[in-house]
């Protein structure tokens, strides 16, 4: 099937979005935007400056504070349990930070990359259900192929630089025997798959081809970014990219169907407005307020800011393991 035909019959197909199209250009493209972006101009340090700032500023601090915007996190919007869960978060990070228990900035490191693959997974499941098949095999799959790629960006032979983070934050184990046999171990992941595909679609007469080609685009991307970048500062940027697009357009997305009368227009400008506000305010917190230094100090104020400043982000983790799940009550009005 060419490209045109499936770009001319995806308007009559179910898609997140609406379309082919759309679902194409905000899940699928974002993350190889941000690499073409890091490839173009990594070497301009004006442009370096620009494309941090529009990825690590707007686009991923200003879409953790969209998450507000989902819909009552609880049924019966019980905002005690909002705001206990926000409670429990900072007493965590602020009783990590005064025990100064080791691998603080590891955790949030980790955790992160853990989110965002885990957003992956969810668009995986949710193309399951556009194509009525659901394929734990191919989520398996996945995960595998992550797993392998991620593991060859931590014993990449070659120098590692990383953009916003903290000597220590990651942990590299150099080694070209490993990063070979890693590699084998990622094609052989892919033939399996192929042949599991084959199966599927040649044996089963099955075509969840929604799902399949959002996975093929995904585990490429994970490889791609893993293998790419080894020596630039921006590392992070297409994962950045990757994740935070799509997750406001989901948001614009998820308030259009639970607020069916409500104009896109305003949506759209509501959830963008947000995402520039939060993300302005906490630059400036973070430049005047926040030190990210004062992490081994004595004093306690630092410790309580810093914990303050992280709690969003956190909560924004934890909540999204809980509102985007099927069995959420606003489920029924996004995911139909």
């Amino acid at each position: 099937m060419s490209l045109q035909v499936l770009f001319k019959k995806s308007s009559d197909e179910k898609w997140i979005f609406g379309s082919f199209q759309l679902d194409f250009l905000g899940l699928f493209l974002p993350g190889y935007i941000g690499l073409i972006f890091v490839a173009l101009l990594s070497d301009q340090a004006m442009a370096v400056v620009v494309l941090g700032f529009i990825a690590v500023v707007l686009i991923d601090s200003g879409h953790v504070y969209t998450t507000f915007l989902r819909g009552p996190f609880f049924k019966n919007k019980n905002n005690f349990k909002t705001l206990a869960s926000l409670f429990g978060v900072f007493i965590f990070l602020f009783t990590w930070l005064i025990l100064k228990i080791p691998y603080f900035w590891s955790f949030i490191v980790y955790y992160t990359l853990f989110h965002h693959i885990r957003q992956y997974v969810g668009l995986i499941k949710w193309y399951n259900k556009l194509d009525h098949y659901y394929d734990s095999c191919l989520i398996l799959f996945f995960y595998a192929s992550v797993f392998v790629s991620m593991m060859l960006f931590h014993v990449n032979p070659n120098e590692t630089q990383l953009f916003y983070s903290y000597p220590g934050d990651i942990i590299f184990i150099p080694s070209d025997k490993l990063f070979k046999l890693l590699l084998v171990i990622q094609l052989l992941i892919w033939a399996l798959y192929f042949f599991y595909a084959c199966y599927l679609f040649l044996f089963k007469k099955v075509k969840p081809y929604k799902s399949h080609l959002f996975f093929v685009f995904a585990i490429l991307f994970y490889f791609l970014v893993c293998l790419s970048n080894q020596q630039s500062p921006l590392v992070l940027v297409p994962i950045l990219f990757a994740h935070g697009i799509p997750y406001i357009l989901l948001i614009i997305h998820s308030k259009e169907k639970i607020q069916i009368t409500t104009p896109k227009s305003k949506i759209i400008f509501f959830v963008l407005s947000v995402v520039v506000v939060a993300a302005s305010i906490e630059l400036g917190l973070q430049q005047s307020v926040i030190q990210f230094e004062y992490l081994a100090s004595p004093d306690l104020l630092p410790k309580a800011f810093l914990a303050l400043f992280l709690t969003p982000l956190i909560f924004h983790y934890v909540i999204d393991g809980y509102i985007w799940k099927s069995k959420h009550f606003l489920a029924e009005k996004i995911y139909s």
